[in-house]
């Protein structure tokens, strides 16, 4: 493996890498932060759907619950007065 000896070598060298970094490492970390950011929320809005139909289910058996209960023994869910 060669190594530059020379001065304007070295800086040259030094330069190459710098923006060999530039060019690809820190582009390369930006992309995948964004992937990350995006990930997580598709993952919350999943999760909010999930919850949101959920909730829809729980009212739905309510309902049936209550209908039912009607239907037995004539209960109107209001109060007599």
């Amino acid at each position: 493996m060669a190594c530059s000896i020379v001065l304007l070598g070295k800086l040259l060298a030094a330069v190459i890498a710098i923006l060999g970094v530039l060019l690809v490492a820190i582009p390369t970390g930006i992309l995948s932060a964004g992937f990350m950011t995006e990930a997580a929320h598709q993952a919350r809005l999943k999760e909010a759907e999930h919850a949101r139909e959920s909730a829809q289910d729980i009212e739905q058996a309510a309902l049936q619950a209550r209908q039912s209960q009607e239907g037995i023994s004539g209960y109107t869910g209001l109060n007599d007065q």
